[in-house]
């Protein structure tokens, strides 16, 4: 019955009124979803769920209060401390621009310099294979000279022998 008499109420007022649209958020419901929507606004308001708010808040109040009061108890080294950190960071603040463009100059001057480094660096690696390289060569040609100088003598020795055994021929057909 309730029923019939909102469904002839809302054909009666229309179905979007523009009060009832402002009342509930500019929504374009019936009268029947608003009802209800309103229904269980009012559950929440029951006395169960205001008891338990009021937990809530009390809690929260209460440490809100400890907050501030530990806020309040400020120890004086705390504020010693502070009051540095904020004389350093104004300092900082105003020598941060006479120091910025001298070290941005800095920078780009370095970034040469280093690019310079990198590239010694490569050819300080390609020395040091080089000469790796050439120690290796001087050894192997050290090794090759000492048998070389072996096989020279001997074969001296044996130009030696065969010379003198010439040398008697000859005489021997002179003779």
């Amino acid at each position: 019955m309730d029923l019939q008499r909102l469904i002839k109420l809302e054909n009666l007022l229309g179905e979007h009124s523009s009060s009832v649209c402002k009342l509930f958020g500019g929504g374009h419901n019936s009268l029947v979803e608003n009802t209800d929507w309103l229904r269980a606004q009012i559950n929440l308001i029951d006395a169960a769920h205001c008891d338990a708010y009021d937990a809530r808040i009390t809690h929260l109040s209460n440490k809100l209060d400890k907050i501030i009061e530990k806020a309040n108890s400020v120890d004086p080294k705390d504020s010693e401390r502070d009051q540095r950190v904020n004389e350093l960071y104004e300092l900082s603040r105003s020598v941060d621009s006479a120091l910025v463009p001298r070290t941005l100059e800095r920078l780009i001057a370095l970034e040469s310099l280093h690019a310079q480094a990198g590239n010694f660096a490569t050819l300080l690696k390609e020395l040091e294979s080089v000469q790796v390289d050439l120690a290796s060569n001087l050894t192997n040609n050290q090794s090759l000279l000492t048998s070389l100088e072996g096989k020279m003598g001997s074969d001296v020795e044996r130009i030696k022998q065969d010379v003198k055994a010439l040398d008697e021929k000859i005489k021997a057909l002179k003779k």
